[in-house]
């Protein structure tokens, strides 16, 4: 242990001595700042605080991985090539120990360099809150921004069951009614013989490259969702919600949500109630509000449920069909159950993990290629894995296709990509940090940390084990 810490001293110091380290606290936090400065979200600064903060943080962060994966190639492959590296491995140290005290090395200069970046940002919100004009937005701070709520969200599992029984019977239907339609014109052919075949030819659906049935099954499901999330008037919808009272620190709980009509210009007025476990009613409130944009309903903490499941009820009063995008984050619950700095320390934690994971993968493969090739690969993966979700929506559009020789091959491919870059994919924790949204980490260990903990290992041990069964007295020069 002695010996693998004395390597990363050295590694971290040598960076410093160079110059490099300096040079990447500087640009990465003057970046922060030009990048906290140039952003803009209006007149409100709660507004104003939380783009900038997310921008910053986004641009920053994306800057110093990038940087971090250039120190890892250039700490272990640079030495490699140039010989270096034959001088500290004759020492009475082994090599698997050299490659984790470079790898400590580097983290420790990640994990500086990400607090340089949020010094940077706080001082910059420090200067934006003492210049605002407005004392009673800077007030409004105390609870909203200094602060950070829980983010709840319903328990879609008994809407989505009966979603995917009304849609498989819609596509039994449809295809009875495609069958039906087929032999429609096959009767309509041979009742008018074969020369009037070519004058009428038979309808043919061409086309499983221009999507015309996969699009007609995506946009069949989504009429679907829809139609189960229409509240007619004078009806009641009512959602699930999971939540920890104990947890809850604020005098309110929030209550978030957006809602579509078929008239914009017309207000629409119902009644929102939270029932416990038994179907008792705690609370109730009217409201009356324009569709299309965003709303805000304080409910008070001492009326909500003690239990961990509550339900969330909305009645209809006014005229109109109601729908709320519960599929895209259009129905949630926000409570208050810790602050900033908490909110911040859970923050680093995930972004130390990531950065963790990018340093061991530099290095990983900086120990079985060239420069070149590791600085290329790592990259790579990296970018890879930042689009990971326009790859799984692609997946998704894929599911809907025939499934033809072509679409497994496609998605085959896309999941091997995915399946690789998977443990170098960034968790959503900056935006929810931005957002004033507290970072659930339980939840996220939860679901990520087996994977993450395999990933790592996975790197960790390929790494230093290339590197000490790898005859490096035969490469060449770079």
């Amino acid at each position: 242990m002695k010996k693998m810490l004395s390597v990363a001293a050295t590694t971290l110091k040598l960076l410093f001595r160079g110059g490099a380290a300096w040079g990447l606290l500087i640009i990465s936090s003057a970046f922060a700042v030009f990048i906290f400065f140039s952003a803009s979200a209006g007149d409100a600064l709660i507004d104003e605080l939380r783009i900038r903060v997310e921008y910053s943080l986004y641009a920053s962060s994306t800057l110093l991985n990038l940087a971090l994966i250039y120190f890892s190639c250039v700490s272990l492959r640079k030495e490699i090539d140039e010989r270096r590296f034959h001088t500290i491995s004759a020492a009475p140290v082994r090599r698997s120990v050299i490659w984790l005290g470079k790898f400590l090395g580097v983290l420790s200069l990640g994990a500086i360099s990400f607090l340089t970046i949020s010094l940077s940002i706080a001082v910059s919100s420090v200067f934006l809150i003492y210049g605002w004009t407005r004392p009673e937005q800077v007030a409004e701070l105390k609870s909203d921004f200094y602060r950070a709520y829980h983010k709840c969200e319903p328990d879609l599992t008994d809407l989505e069951k009966q979603v995917a029984a009304t849609y498989a019977e819609a596509l039994v239907q449809m295809e009875n009614r495609k069958k039906a339609e087929k032999r429609h014109h096959e009767d309509e052919g041979d009742a008018n013989g074969s020369d009037d075949e070519h004058a009428h030819p038979k309808h043919q659906h061409h086309g499983n490259w221009e999507g015309e049935e996969w699009r007609s099954r995506k946009n069949l499901l989504a009429e679907i969702r829809k139609s189960k999330q229409i509240i007619a008037p004078g009806t009641t919808a009512k959602w699930n919600f999971k939540w920890v009272p104990e947890s809850n620190r604020g005098e309110n709980v929030m209550l978030r949500f957006k809602f579509y009509t078929n008239s914009k210009r017309r207000q629409s007025e119902g009644v929102w109630s939270v029932l416990d476990e038994n179907g008792r009613k705690m609370w109730s409130g009217g409201f009356k509000g324009y569709p299309f944009i965003e709303h805000e309903l304080k409910i008070p903490s001492k009326f909500m449920p003690e239990t961990r499941v509550f339900t969330l009820a909305y009645k209809e009063i006014s005229p109109t069909y109601v729908i709320f995008p519960v599929y895209n984050k259009g129905l949630t619950i926000l409570y208050d159950d810790s602050g900033l700095l908490e909110n911040f320390c859970v923050l680093f934690i995930f972004a130390l993990a990531h950065m963790a994971v990018l340093v061991a993968l530099a290095l990983m493969f900086s120990a079985m290629f060239s420069y070149s090739v590791a600085v290329f690969s790592t990259i790579s993966l990296y970018t890879v894995a930042s689009f990971s979700s326009f790859f799984h929506h692609i997946l998704a559009d894929l599911s809907f296709h025939d499934q033809t020789l072509s679409t497994r091959l496609f998605a085959f491919i896309i999941q091997s990509g995915l399946w690789l870059a998977e443990g170098a994919k960034e968790l959503p924790v900056k935006y929810l940090f931005a957002q004033g949204v507290s970072i659930p980490i339980s939840e996220l260990v939860g679901e990520n940390a087996a994977g993450f903990i395999i990933y790592l290992a996975f790197v960790v041990v390929v790494g230093t084990a290339t590197l000490t069964r790898k005859e490096i007295d035969k490469i060449l020069q770079a």
